[in-house]
Formats: structure tokens, sequence, C-alpha cells
């Protein structure tokens, strides 16, 4: 506690002694610093003169200083490995920039769809970055991944294993059935159960990563990516390739809204809706009355506003049917005549109109009545017009009709528009 050396002639009369019965008299008691204390003694009294207390503080100093040097040398290692930890932490950091800024690059100058999947596939795999890389989209009649790019070398990877959805095989077809990222940082474990690993430890696959490629609500596909070496995406890189997925969905997106502005082909798809999913539906079922909406959407930051006529319904029913229902935040009469009124309503949350609208695909329609609701949109594709029917089984029951308006340009290669939301 204090650094003081102790000397003692004979221990068995210093009432520091915690061992009566032990053999030593004259003991000698030295500071080693942090590392401890260095005791010496011998069973006879006086046994220490000037000249071994001089050698045993001359062996303690000694003593003290080499586990300094030990401590220190320990520290200068564990720094050293630090270090190295750091240093390596860059080299990744800055080889993943460098991969998304590639990649970032080719997206900006894609021009479509399929230019966009195949410029990721071959950068990630360019100077042997990563082994395979290859992207694919849920076919929904059959449940399976269809492999839409690829780029490395996969070997015949994708025909020797299952792409149906399921959460217990290929990382790509785990995502694909769970809407979540799937991380294998070492593909060599659990062989038996997973007949997936075998065949990707043929072609030398040692981890995989694969990550949804979705964008405001919509999924475009997944991003699987190989690497021949165990723990290639934990940590950092794990995130960066999550955000790439991001990435390219919202590059996707944007060359199909070009497309959308592009072409003259439209698809126009009439929705009849049930439920209570919608609050204009809400509106229209408390007020007894019908609801449609007249002009386009104002957008705001913050919320979305429409306006809306209104028939067989006094002003006073409207009032009480909007303030019961918790999707409108606002609501104003505009113009009211008798039992019909247009309505000016602000939203919770954002119209559906908008967030069609981020994927090329314009709500034409809104008509909410007791019975229903039913809702208009014009698509450049008809695929979007068949994920919207899904999109909006999710929150009701919908039932479809729908006509292409003839045109002299084809319908461009689409997506699914984002889930029906208040």
């Amino acid at each position: 506690m204090t650094g003081d050396p102790l000397f003692f002639d004979d221990v068995h009369e210093s009432p520091a002694l915690s061992n009566p019965a032990t053999d030593l008299r004259s003991v000698v008691v030295l500071s080693l610093g942090d590392h401890g204390v260095f005791v010496a003694g011998v069973d006879t009294v006086g046994a220490f003169d000037d000249v071994h207390r001089e050698i045993a503080d001359l062996l303690a100093t000694t003593t003290e200083a080499a586990l300094d040097r030990v401590e220190r040398q320990s520290q200068l290692r564990e720094q050293d490995r630090e270090l190295q930890r750091r240093n390596d932490r860059l080299v990744s950091l800055n080889r993943v920039n460098e991969i998304i800024r590639e990649v970032d690059q080719s997206v900006i100058r894609a021009e479509t769809r399929e230019a966009v999947e195949r410029a990721v596939c071959e950068r990630l795999t360019d100077d042997d970055r990563y082994r395979f890389a290859w992207v694919g989209s849920v076919d929904p009649a059959s449940g399976t991944l269809v492999p839409r790019a690829e780029s490395g070398t996969g070997r015949g990877y994708l025909d020797d294993v299952s792409l149906a959805a399921d959460a217990d095989g290929d990382p790509a077809c785990a995502t694909a059935a769970t809407g979540e990222e799937t991380l294998v940082s070492n593909v060599a474990t659990d062989l038996r159960r997973t007949p997936w690993r075998r065949a990707a430890l043929e072609r030398d696959f040692q981890s995989a990563v694969a990550v949804p490629i979705s964008y405001d609500g919509v999924s475009y596909g997944v991003l699987a990516v190989y690497a021949d070496r165990p723990a290639a995406f934990d940590g950092m890189v794990r995130t960066v390739m999550a955000e790439l997925g991001e990435t390219v969905a919202s590059a996707i997106s944007a060359v199909e809204r070009k497309a959308a502005l592009l072409t003259t082909a439209v698809t126009r798809v009439e929705y009849a809706v049930s439920g209570g999913g919608f609050p204009l539906s809400r509106v229209a079922e408390r007020a007894d009355c019908t609801l449609s909406v007249v002009t386009g959407i104002q957008q705001t930051v913050e919320d979305d506003s429409v306006f809306a006529t209104v028939e067989g319904a006094t002003t006073a029913d409207l009032r009480a049917a909007a303030d019961a229902t918790a999707g409108v935040a606002e609501y104003r009469v505009v113009a009211a005549e008798d039992d019909s009124a247009t309505v000016w309503f602000r939203f919770v949350r954002p119209f559906v109109a908008s967030r069609l609208a981020n994927h090329g695909v314009v709500l034409r329609r809104v008509e909410a009545t007791p019975a229903g609701t039913t809702l208009e949109i014009a698509s450049p594709t008809a695929s979007n017009c068949t994920a919207s029917r899904n999109c909006c089984r999710e929150r009701s029951t919908a039932s479809r009709s729908g006509r292409n308006d003839t045109a002299s340009n084809p319908p461009a290669a689409s997506s699914p528009p984002p889930s029906w939301t208040d």
C-alpha cells in the first residue's frame, strides 16, 4: 500500500504477522510497484545484514523493471494489433467505398432496369473483389427466384441449387422469403441440413450475403454476393451491402419513372376495395354518403391533402364522420349546397396517390361509398397493375377490372408499386 520496504529480524515479534505458525523468522518485504511485492525469508533470527538488504533491494528493483518492460512490450504488441486491425478496417473501407463509387457511377448512367442490375453485378465481381454476384426477382406464380443478372465465377451454381423462396435455402432465397438481409459468415457450417452450402463450397464460396432490393416499400428482388473467404461481409461491409440494396432499388425506380414518362402505352385498372383501409372509406361509411376525389393531391413535406365532392350528406353529418376518423388530420368545407359539398381533406399519413407517383403510377379516380371504395389507376405497364392488386389485398379485399389503352409504344418493364396506405 505504501511502497515502503519492510525488514524483520524476527517476524514473530511483528504485530503484522498473519501466520504465527510460519517457520520464517528473518523476513524482507519489498514493493514491486503495481506488480505486487517481493518476499524473502529464512528460519533464523537476524539473518539479514546490510549487505543482504541491499542485495534484496537490488533484486526487487531489477524485478520491477523487468516486469515493467514486459508490461510495456505487451501494451506495444496490443497497440500494434489494434493498429493492424484499424489498418485492415481502413483498407476494407477504402475497398468498399471504391466499389460503391463504381456502382453509383454505373447505375447513374444506366438507362434500363436490366442495365442497372447487370452493372451492379459486374462492379461487385471486377478485379476478383467477390467471387459471384447475382440479382433475382420472385416469380409470383411459382414462388421461386428468377435470375435477372449475374457476374463472376458461378460455374452453374444457380442451376444446382433450389431457388424456391425458403428461409432455410440459399441466402437469396431466404431473403426473398423473409424480406430481410441474410448473412452467412461461414458457408462450411451446417452442411447436412442445408444442401446449398455443399454446392457453394464446391465453387469456393466461403461466405455470402443477400439483401433485399427495395425502395419506398416496393420490392424489386434480391441481390446476393459470394466471397472466397470467411467473414467477408461482417461488420461495416454488411451495413454497406444493405445500403447498396436500397441504392439499386432507387436507381431502378428512377429509370422506370423515366420510362413511364417516355411511353404512350397506358394500362388502366379499376379496383373495388372493401374494408376500412382508407380514411375516405371510413368517412363515407360513417356519413352514409359518396365521396369522389375531383382534383390532384397537394403534397407538402409533412402530409398530403385532396379536394373531394360529397353527395348525400349534410355538413353536420360530414363533420361528425371526419372528426371520428383517425386518418383525417384536418378538413374544411369549401362549398356546400343542400346535401352536396366540396371538402378539403388533409391526411395523417401520405395519401396513396403520392406513393404510387413515386413509381410512375397515377391514381386517376377515387370514389368512396358506404359499400366500398373504387380506385382507378393508370400505369405504363401491366405488371404494375398486377402488383397493385397484390398490394391492395394486403389491406383489404379487392377485385379488379382493367383495359389497355392502345398506343404505338410497347410498355417498358416495370415493378410493383407501393402498398396502399392511409
